[in-house]
């Protein structure tokens, strides 16, 4: 990353700052102070996320068909088995392709499990120093790409025709751009917590105050409170399945070829669901594909378990047409 791309996410997140009242992003004396930083030759390029156009476009980002993996033990469960190999190769399994509906759902949700278990490992990774920056964003891009791909195949029931994989790409373009933004976040809010001597004494220089051991350690300390934890950036890297188990139920409704079926969102009935969620439900129903997805309108994002059921009523079909 050169000093103009360190510039431009540094400029993107102080001004998340402001829009979010310091919830997101860094402040502009924080900006200040890693620039300043960076000039001086004091930020490790390898801690830093990949550069903009290398992160969200080209290879790393470009679908490709991933080949189902071939058929599991006719004696173990579909969706158990399923998810083992689907952990293991990343493929998703003729057998589960191959399955009814119902348990395409439901290796759906396990798929969904292990991406969490896979971005938690991850979160764990990078607030231990066990990896790079640059590594975690790039690992990051692997699991958003793969778990899209699943989803989209398990929906579908089948592998992705090429024609099908163009309509998904703007999808997992979108993804890596707001993975960018986190990434950068991620990276500069360390940066700060591991220069926080470094950037509490360039603070008090430049405000004309006493660099005293104290002053420098009372700011330093809330400086060391400003990296993500493990918990934080697990929490946000779950939110990226949203737009996966999206096209889970766009590509499985797109198969229907009954024009007297129609759509009925449910929302899941516990104290976790949103009102965007419950609203998708009284509002329907809808025809195939149309009408909200779970994962997209849930404020939830990726930890969405609603479903869009299937039902044959030919006189509210007519009526939706």
């Amino acid at each position: 990353m050169n000093r103009d791309q360190f510039l431009d996410a540094l400029a993107v997140l102080a001004r998340r700052f402001e829009e979010t009242e310091g919830a997101v992003g860094i402040s502009q004396e924080e900006a200040r102070a890693l620039l300043e930083l960076f000039d001086a030759g004091a930020i490790n390029a390898g801690q830093l996320p990949l550069p903009f156009e290398e992160a969200t476009r080209g290879s790393r980002v470009t679908l490709t068909p991933e080949r189902a993996a071939g058929a599991i033990g006719a004696g173990e469960a579909v969706e158990a088995a399923s998810l083992a190999v689907i952990e293991q190769t990343g493929a998703v399994p003729a057998i589960a392709l191959n399955a009814p509906s119902q348990q395409r759902v439901n290796v759906a949700h396990a798929a969904m499990e292990a991406f969490d278990a896979d971005v938690r490992s991850l979160a764990q990774d990078i607030t231990r120093g066990a990896v790079r920056g640059q590594d975690w964003h790039s690992e990051m891009i692997v699991k958003i790409r793969q778990h899209l791909l699943q989803q989209a195949q398990l929906g579908k029931g089948s592998p992705l025709t090429p024609a099908e994989l163009d309509r998904l790409q703007g999808a997992m373009e979108e993804q890596a751009q707001f993975l960018k933004r986190f990434a950068d976040e991620v990276a500069v809010r360390n940066e700060l917590a591991e220069s926080a001597e470094q950037v509490a004494e360039r603070r008090l220089r430049r405000e004309g105050r006493e660099v005293t051991e104290e002053a420098v350690e009372e700011l330093a300390e809330d400086l060391r409170g400003r990296a993500m934890t493990e918990d934080e950036i697990a929490a946000r890297a779950r939110q990226y399945k949203g737009s996966s188990y999206r096209a889970f139920w766009e590509k499985s409704e797109e198969q229907v070829e009954n024009d007297d079926v129609i759509i009925r969102y449910i929302a899941i009935d516990d104290s976790g669901t949103c009102l965007p969620c419950s609203t998708a439900e009284d509002e329907g129903p809808y025809l195939p594909t149309r009408g909200p997805m779970p994962g997209a309108v849930c404020l939830g994002g990726g930890h969405c378990r609603c479903v869009r059921r299937r039902e044959v009523n030919p006189e509210v079909a007519d009526s939706l047409r």
